[in-house]
């Protein structure tokens, strides 16, 4: 005998709607992603998501060098790791500035001493203003001679002379806005330069 079914008589199972399910693992993820890589940034455990911390910095390769370039790097960047990297041997037991692993500074050149066709020192200066302002380095206004000061707009050698014996004389400006004591300097030209201070 065929099996008849009375279609009127099945009830209806109600199942939860997964609406809601759905919408807390979205939640519970965002949460874990947002508060997760705040807490990761801190760590020295890579993370599963980039960080979009901007650790890079650029050097310029100066006199003992085979090529004399900018490079970028990491902001761990010692000097000794420049000179690696560039397949130059460090000394065994080097004492001098070798033995400092200070970190360098976006916008920094470093140059090789070399004694018989060794390494045998470094130095460290600061590219010119122009070359920073190009590369996207801010500029720091205690750290900038003469010559950088007149590469920015508005700035003729008079100003820059002015700039240079007011730090020399009154101490170090600290900031862009610390530039308002020099004579001339207003809040015109301070809006203008200061996309490319820090």
């Amino acid at each position: 005998m065929p099996c008849s079914t009375n279609w009127s008589r099945i009830k209806t199972i109600n199942t939860p709607s997964r609406g809601p399910l759905l919408l807390t693992v979205v939640a519970l993820i965002l949460y874990a992603f947002t508060f997760g890589r705040a807490t990761l940034r801190d760590s020295r455990v890579f993370p599963a998501v980039p960080l979009s911390v901007d650790n890079k910095i650029w050097i310029a390769h100066g006199d003992g060098f085979r090529a004399r370039i900018v490079r970028q790097y990491n902001d761990e960047t010692t000097a000794q790791d420049v000179i690696k990297m560039a397949g130059m041997v460090v000394p065994q037991g080097a004492g001098g500035n070798f033995a400092d692993s200070t970190r360098l500074e976006s916008g920094q050149i470093l140059s090789v001493v070399l004694k018989n066709g060794e390494v045998a020192g470094f130095k460290v200066a600061w590219m010119p203003a122009a070359q920073r302002m190009s590369l996207g380095i801010p500029l720091h206004p205690d750290r900038m001679k003469k010559e950088d000061w007149e590469q920015l707009s508005g700035i003729g050698e008079k100003m820059a002379t002015r700039i240079i014996r007011d730090r020399h004389e009154n101490g170090d400006f600290v900031s862009i806005e610390g530039l308002k004591r020099v004579k001339g300097v207003g809040n015109a030209l301070i809006a203008r330069w200061k996309g490319y201070f820090q």
